[in-house]
């Protein structure tokens, strides 16, 4: 069987629970800033950027190891995302928007170190990165997609995504172009990626992500992405 073939496509990054790595990091000076701008991918200042990482505790940390060790990508307990050393240096060979690093006014994606740890001494263990997807695009058509919900709220209406299998997202032509890697501003949940980043994820082995292609349809005159 062939493999399908897209120019985006939708990672399951945010809704598959086999990405979730029980482990805790420690709180930063503006802690509400940080789950804020998580929730709302908005960009993340030096006060709301963590600087450790550990397994949430000794019991788990055994089974982690096993079972939950961070390869190339995880999700921390509290909904922070991180990745390794290969990966953070792959995705700098690309469009990230505005260059990397914390800054409150720029849309980009950020990587930005932090310590792993051990949960019974507090050693030092390796480096990895937090992945914060700032970056925003608005190219999503959502009443051409399917597999999706729709929530209405007074600032618009939010696309939600409940399994990776079933949905199948219509972008406008504006998801071509821009940074590689992005979150849209209607969709929660949700992760897309350029077709030359995943191809070279895929040569690197950084195979954690399951993708699901995205179509590009053109709008007729008058459309609106929502």
């Amino acid at each position: 069987m062939s493999e399908p073939e897209a120019e985006v496509w939708l990672g399951d990054c945010l809704t598959n629970p086999e990405h979730i790595a029980f482990y805790r990091h420690d709180e930063p000076q503006d802690f509400n800033g940080l789950v804020d701008g998580l929730r709302r991918a908005d960009p993340l200042t030096s006060d709301q950027l963590p600087s450790k990482i550990w397994p949430k505790d000794v019991r788990n940390a055994e089974r982690g190891e096993r079972v939950k060790r961070i390869r190339n990508f995880a999700r921390a307990t509290g909904g922070m995302t991180v990745i390794s050393p290969k990966f953070a240096a792959l995705l700098r060979e690309f469009d990230l928007g505005v260059a990397d690093g914390a800054g409150s006014d720029s849309r980009c994606v950020q990587l930005h170190p932090i310590e792993q740890l051990t949960a019974e001494n507090g050693k030092l263990v390796g480096q990895l990165y937090l992945l914060h997807v700032a970056t925003q695009k608005e190219s999503l058509i959502s009443r051409l997609s399917t597999g999706v919900s729709i929530t209405e709220t007074k600032k618009g209406p939010f696309v939600n995504i409940h399994s990776l299998e079933r949905v199948s997202l219509m972008l406008s032509r504006e998801s071509l172009h821009g940074p590689d890697i992005w979150r849209e501003k209607w969709l929660r949940r949700g992760i897309l990626f350029s077709d030359r980043l995943v191809r070279a994820m895929q040569a690197a082995k950084i195979r954690e992500i399951s993708f699901q292609p995205c179509t590009i349809v053109d709008q007729p005159d008058g459309a609106t992405n929502a």
